[in-house]
């Protein structure tokens, strides 16, 4: 009977030894984890607006997009709009400037080849890839670039 007492208080012994080591596993894998957490999330968290613009820019045409901007502008007013949307805005003012002198010179391959970049930062694949073949119908070697 002795020897059975014993073995049970071993057993529970064992136990908080075993429950302990788990727990302390699991903390010390928290710390690791939210070291590795990247800082534009915590400007994030922490409500820095550059931080939340970036953000937003990074999420820019994902389904989740605009509800995110919506939240967002909410609590950071029309300058959050600025700030999300500038590279559209100036990419697109770009896009018409060089269309523009693609009308007077047709043949401008370098013009050609910045649309077509251009249109593909927009996600418009048709139009780049349509530049794209006009700038090597002018100048075949921008093949080998593809």
């Amino acid at each position: 009977m002795k020897y059975h007492k014993s073995s049970s208080k071993n057993y529970g012994i064992l136990t908080q030894l075993c429950i302990f080591f788990l727990l302390a596993g699991l903390g010390l894998a928290n710390i690791i984890v939210s070291q590795s957490v990247p800082p534009l999330y915590w400007d994030v968290v922490n409500e820095k607006q550059a931080a939340v613009s970036l953000f937003l820019q990074k999420m820019m045409g994902r389904e989740e997009f605009n509800g995110l901007f919506a939240m967002n502008e909410s609590i950071y007013g029309s300058s959050l709009k600025k700030e999300v949307f500038q590279d559209t805005l100036k990419r697109k003012t770009t896009i018409g400037e060089l269309e523009t002198i693609l009308h007077i010179n047709p043949k401008a391959r370098d013009v050609l080849i910045t649309l077509s970049t251009l249109y593909e930062q927009e996600r418009n694949h048709a139009k780049a890839q349509e530049y794209l073949q006009k700038a090597i119908e002018i100048d075949p070697q921008i093949q080998s670039l593809k």
